[in-house]
């Protein structure tokens, strides 16, 4: 406290008793030590989307306490983190703009206004299911589905917008997006997904997407290309997790990969193919290493082709960073390459792989751990040879093949090794399919044809591999249950190419018809 007096001239007196006026000033302290917390129905609002900025209750000023408990009030203005825009749904936080007059002391925690703008329950038409007819509207929808508390969502389009930016999901959600039109609307997609999604009822056409881990799932209903669809990363952005693609739906036009492009995923790939209309171009169930050594999956690859059409495809990686090499380490997958071609019931002609090069489960020239391979019901090989293994690649562990119900086989041969096509290539110079059965276990290779309701041959059994060298760790084993089969062989068809088993062929006929035998080469 401070008491200001006057100075009287020199030429003044003052007068026996007479009193002298004086001014006492208080100096205040404005060190704020806290505040005094603003009221719940200020602090936490909820407004309806559309609410203008100027329409919020924000608290014009705030009451604070200094070091000696003397109670003050400070005039704030406010600002919000994000910027406030009423039109999307979400949660903003604004925080008070203190004036330069005023500090607040280290450690005090300064009161916040939490405002909560509410979608348009309008959009809301059923249990976490949003209608949508405008940019401005989906964008409400996506703000309000990431501050929900539900995992699963679906939008439905009511006509074709055109989106400020490409959806690509919203982290932690599976969203479901449709329309109410069979025709379907149109939906631009991001190149890098950040969610789960299912396209239902929805037309796209775009260029390259990288799901990164997210599962990428189209229905029946849904149409449209895709050139290069990855369940992986791109170049160098890894995957700490599994990846999963369905398709019901769409063309792939170029590529399909389990894995990424250059990049890992560290947990287990799962591909399905379930749709007539489904067809992929060249379907690899691991990553691709082009420009790196990556391209690596950490564990298993499942590919259930249940219907649709391949022109080509790999149940393991793709490695073009060292193909001209006996180097196989990029795209490797560390676990089981397992591809069921289709199942139990299934429809007659309804699963067509290979349509422009014969389907092989391997890898192209990398590494896969185990390969399994299941050929039942639905499937038409026509005269696609289906192979076992790939070009010039590596399985650490063992092969097994099983065909059985009712496929129609045509004038396929199954291969239990993998292939080359018999005329020079930048692979020649890349080492021979090795099957490795590094755990020794009792057949490297071992294949099983039970098909009883077979009548036309035309096909057979050829163990090793078709125009490719091969090393064989281990006993390989054919068992013919049933069917007609024109030939067995456990050697390779050319005498051009070399095989070599450290183990010995075994050919076992417990029923069915087969013309011809061979232990050796033609």
């Amino acid at each position: 406290t401070y008491i200001f007096t006057p100075v009287l001239p020199e030429t003044c007196f003052v007068a026996e008793g007479v009193e002298i006026p004086s001014i006492q000033v208080m100096v205040q302290d404005m060190q704020v030590t806290s505040f005094i917390a603003i009221d719940k129905a200020i602090s936490e609002q909820s407004v309806p989307v559309g609410t203008a900025l100027e329409a919020l209750t924000l608290p014009e000023q705030l009451e604070a306490v200094n070091a000696d408990g003397t109670v003050f009030t400070i005039p704030v203005t406010w600002e919000s983190k994000p910027e406030y825009n009423a039109t999307i749904a979400g949660e903003y936080i604004f925080f008070p703009i203190i004036p330069e007059a005023y500090s607040v002391a280290e450690g005090v925690e300064v009161p916040s206004v939490k405002i909560t703008v509410l979608a348009d329950k309008l959009l809301l038409v059923g249990e976490n299911t949003y209608e949508v007819s405008s940019p401005e509207e989906f964008e409400t929808v996506i703000q309000e589905i990431t501050n929900g508390n539900e995992t699963q969502y679906t939008i439905v389009l009511k006509e074709d917008i055109n989106l400020t930016s490409d959806f690509a999901g919203v982290p932690g959600k599976l969203i479901t997006v449709t329309s109410e039109t069979d025709k379907g609307v149109i939906l631009p997609l991001a190149t890098d997904l950040v969610g789960d999604i299912i396209l239902d009822r929805v037309k796209f056409s775009e260029y390259n997407i990288f799901a990164n881990g997210h599962r990428f799932e189209t229905t029946e209903n849904a149409s449209g290309t895709i050139q290069c669809l990855y369940g992986g990363g791109s170049k160098g952005n890894h995957i700490n997790g599994d990846t999963t693609i369905i398709l019901r739906g769409g063309k792939i036009s170029a590529y399909l990969f389990g894995g990424g492009l250059d990049s890992n995923v560290s947990g287990n790939v799962h591909i399905v193919l379930d749709g007539e209309n489904v067809v992929v171009s060249q379907l690899f169930g691991g990553g691709h290493a082009k420009e790196t050594s990556d391209g690596c999956v950490g564990g298993d690859v499942t590919i259930d082709f249940r219907e649709g059409s391949t022109s080509e495809q790999f149940g393991g990686g793709m490695n073009e960073f060292s193909f001209e090499a006996d180097m196989r380490t990029p795209a490797t997958v560390t676990g089981t390459v397992t591809v069921n071609f289709g199942y139990e019931g299934a429809k007659a002609h309804s699963v067509c792989p290979g349509l422009a090069m014969y389907p092989k489960c391997g890898s192209y020239h990398s590494t896969v751990g185990d390969i399994r391979v299941n050929i039942t019901d639905g499937v038409y090989m026509a005269e696609r040879n289906v192979m076992a293994c790939g070009y010039n690649d590596t399985v650490l562990g063992t092969v097994q093949m099983k065909i059985f119900g009712n496929p129609d086989m045509g004038l396929a041969h199954i291969v239990g090794g993998g292939e080359g096509d018999g005329t020079p290539s930048p692979l020649d110079n890349s080492g021979p399919i090795r099957i490795l059965n590094q755990k020794n276990e009792e057949n490297a290779i071992y294949i099983s044809y039970n098909v009883p309701n077979e009548n036309n041959a035309g096909h057979g059994i050829l163990a090793g591999s078709r125009y490719n060298d091969t090393e064989i760790s281990g006993n390989v084993l054919v068992e013919l249950i049933d069917g007609n089969l024109d030939f067995i062989q456990t050697y390779d068809y050319v005498t051009e190419t070399y095989q070599s088993i450290t183990g010995h062929p075994e050919v076992l006929v417990k029923g069915g018809r087969c013309a011809q035998i061979f232990g050796d080469q033609y």
